[in-house]
């Protein structure tokens, strides 16, 4: 009789922690539902930004896909990041997401959109890298309680919408990816570059036009001592300063920064300089060379890269504030021309 209620009760006890880990397995299984996720059907957390969402492809903002956020959710708002030495840098501000919204396909924008640290426009910047090595950039989407109200007038970046949201941040989601430059990158960039500049080809050059402005900058060359390696030849709307734009000075001495790269030759490179300037009806980029020395080495403003706010001074954008130029204030990419 004791062995048989010793069965029972041992047959019992075996339901009974087998209906436990049951349980368990279930509230494990509906933990995991819900946890708030944040993934992407182009990458995974820790593996390679696709170089099509970058500015050496089609400068494509990525697709994101997030689930389980608690359900007090009433709207999203995600941003994009890179943890840089001299600072944060954010590449894509956007916020009141509508809390339907569990995902965004690539190029596509959703609610409101703040600016960037690249350009301090409102739009979504692709990763440039300049530097050496492989960088990280975080994705992290915000589950919001409210919407977030700002004024007109207010130029929201990323530190002004994580000041915003703190007080009705329910939960959040990241993912990190990485992404490295090549050589080849780089100098493809440098190649599109150049072609935004409209540089037109020297071969249709010809000295053989009466302009005093061209007299006047071939002259300008010559007195400074570089008519053996800087030519200047014109036709009817630009004269074109042609050289390697590799001076004979010391180069690339006395960066802090993590410009410091290896400058080559510029093999045919020439910079055209308008002979009758007209100023133009509308805003146009300066995402380009703005001058040139006499020595022919192009000269570009000072920000880092992008574009740049003629009406504001950024110090985090500035090439001689972040220690990228050398003694000359001059510095190259990765196997560059030197400017």
């Amino acid at each position: 009789m004791k062995k048989t209620w010793a069965f029972c009760l041992g047959v019992i006890c075996c339901f009974t922690l087998s209906a436990c880990d049951d349980s368990n397995f279930e509230l494990e299984q509906q933990t995991h539902i819900n946890e708030f996720v944040l993934s992407s059907s182009a990458m995974a957390d820790g593996d390679s930004l696709p170089t099509i969402y970058t500015c050496d492809g089609d400068s494509l903002s990525p697709p994101l896909t997030w689930h389980g956020a608690p359900e007090a959710t009433k709207y999203y708002a995600l941003v994009m990041h890179h943890d840089a030495p001299e600072g944060v840098h954010w590449y894509w501000t956007l916020y009141d997401i509508n809390a339907d919204t569990t995902q965004i396909k690539a190029g596509e924008s959703l609610g409101q959109v703040g600016s960037n640290s690249v350009n301090d426009v409102d739009e979504y910047a692709p990763p440039c890298s300049k530097g050496p090595g492989k960088k990280s950039y975080t994705f992290t989407v915000y589950a919001l309680s409210a919407p977030v109200a700002f004024n007109k007038q207010t130029k929201v970046d990323r530190a002004t919408l994580l000041a915003a949201i703190e007080g009705t941040t329910l939960d959040s989601a990241s993912m990190t990816v990485t992404y490295q430059r090549s050589a080849s990158d780089n100098q493809g960039k440098a190649e599109a570059k150049k072609k935004r500049n409209n540089v037109p080809n020297q071969s249709r050059s010809t000295s053989n036009i009466d302009s005093p402005r061209c007299d006047d900058i071939k002259h300008s060359v010559n007195d400074a001592g570089f008519e053996q390696s800087v030519t200047v030849t014109c036709d009817e709307d630009y004269a074109y300063v042609a050289s390697t734009a590799y001076p004979s000075h010391e180069v690339m001495t006395g960066i802090t920064g993590t410009n410091e790269q290896i400058p080559v030759p510029a093999k045919g490179y020439a910079a055209p300089i308008k002979l009758n300037p007209e100023k133009a009806q509308k805003l146009t980029t300066i995402d380009a060379a703005v001058g040139v020395a006499v020595n022919g080495v192009p000269i570009y403003d000072y920000s880092s890269q992008g574009e740049l706010d003629v009406t504001s001074y950024d110090p985090k954008h500035d090439t001689l504030a972040l220690g990228q130029l050398d003694n000359c204030g001059g510095h190259a990419g990765r196997g560059d021309d030197y400017h």
